[in-house]
């Protein structure tokens, strides 16, 4: 079972984790008070999260990042040069 679980609390997962966390505790906690406000803010939330991931993947689908590095191994005192590029295609 902690192989299923283990995956959500990874750190590029823990955002996404807390924000499913909070809306079901919200829904539990509205249907348990029968408050209006916690109903409509589930339901807020719950819409929001999809919406959110389809604009987010619409706005980044043709982009690419390439970085380059002048030295491979650094030492103290060592001057580090890198050169991030980032192209937008959709252009």
């Amino acid at each position: 079972m902690l192989r299923r679980i283990r995956p959500w609390f990874a750190p590029e997962r823990r955002t996404l984790t807390a924000v499913i966390a909070i809306i079901v505790i919200s829904a539990f906690v509205a249907s348990a008070t029968g408050f209006w406000l916690l109903f409509r803010v589930t339901y807020v939330m719950a819409l929001a999260l999809p919406v959110a991931w389809i604009i987010s993947w619409w706005n980044t689908r043709h982009i690419s990042a390439d970085v380059e590095r002048r030295t491979m191994r650094g030492q103290v005192g060592q001057e580090a040069v890198e050169v991030i590029e980032v192209r937008n295609h959709d252009f």
